[in-house]
């Protein structure tokens, strides 16, 4: 495989789950061949300094890549300036990129699918990005790949021309969604109040980079291509993180078989589409009980840490319906 895009990995105060996410990815195909560039935030605090010291000590020692580029933060930037700088900077350099978190454990053949995808649909403008992470589905003989409108973000690849769509100012993005009447669209047929968060980021009660990179695709009717297998499993849901327990119903088991991408129509796949959008409302196991109670419950469990963009998403949600 030739031109192979780098990889781009964010950590901060968690050094087992990074050693967990770096020997995940290490055992993966072309590994060996591929660029890792480990970004490392600054403490927020003096009780931070202890454990992201044993993340730096960690990343210093890392091998089994091409190579190996460890950029440290004295500050805190927080992941949403962290990934914003980061991903903007190697991609200017390289053309694309393939973007983890700490908490991110990759099937072997991630790497794979990853560069498969970046090549198929390098010159395809209504592609912004590549997709690792599905829910666990119970669909009989669901597709090898498929498209959704918009993006995702654990376990992820994009390219420059992409990546220029971004648009940090959140104001814009909603008033772009609303003047257009896309709001029931924007929030995944009403199941979740996307809008909301991005209003309390505007009046700064939370942070998210995920949704303005969301919505800045969603407007461009840009599409991103999914996995029908699982090739990322998120292990930040074990109690580490803030106001989250040990249950994880987004936990999955991932493709221990390559998935095989093919340059295809970009077009939704509206069962898959309906089948995720399922899976969210269910994803507590309360589908008898009132539903803004269950997507609460669904959000303390998933407000974790900043690291995770379903806990970004959940936890303006649920300040902005308190």
């Amino acid at each position: 495989m030739k031109m192979l895009a780098p990889i781009i990995l964010f950590t901060f105060n968690r050094p087992e789950h990074t050693r967990r996410t770096v020997g995940a990815l290490v055992k993966n195909e072309f590994a060996s061949e591929s660029d890792l560039i480990v970004f490392c935030d600054g403490p927020r605090n003096s009780g931070d300094k202890t454990r992201i010291c044993e993340v730096h000590e960690y990343v210093d020692g890392i091998k089994g890549f091409l190579s190996v580029k460890v950029i440290k933060h004295e500050t805190n930037l927080g992941l949403a300036q962290s990934v914003i700088n980061g991903v903007t900077t190697v991609v200017n350099e390289y053309g694309s990129a393939i973007v983890l978190e700490d908490d991110l454990i990759t099937s072997p053949y991630f790497l794979r699918y990853m560069n498969d995808g970046l090549r198929t649909y390098a010159n395809n403008g209504k592609v912004a990005s590549i997709v690792g992470w599905i829910p666990q589905l119970d669909i009989k003989d669901p597709p090898e790949t498929f498209f959704l409108k918009g993006t995702d973000c654990w376990g992820w690849a994009t390219w420059t021309r992409a990546w220029s769509k971004f648009e940090p100012d959140a104001k814009k993005l909603v008033m772009s969604i609303r003047k257009q009447k896309l709001e029931h669209e924007f929030n995944c047929d009403s199941s979740i109040n996307s809008i909301g968060i991005l209003e309390n980021f505007i009046e700064g009660k939370c942070s998210t980079w995920a949704l303005r990179w969301e919505a800045s695709i969603f407007l461009a009717n840009m599409y991103s291509l999914f996995p029908g297998r699982p090739l990322v499993d998120n292990i930040g849901f074990d109690g580490t993180g803030t106001h989250c327990g040990e249950e994880n119903d987004f936990s999955v088991s991932v493709a221990r078989a390559p998935v095989k991408v093919t340059d295809m129509p970009v077009v939704v796949n509206d069962e898959m589409r309906l089948a995720i959008n399922c899976f969210l409302r269910k994803a507590n196991g309360s589908e008898k009980r009132p539903y803004y109670k269950s997507i609460l419950t669904l959000a303390k469990r998933m407000i974790q840490t900043s690291y995770t963009y379903y806990g970004d998403k959940m936890k303006g949600w649920l300040r902005n319906e308190r």
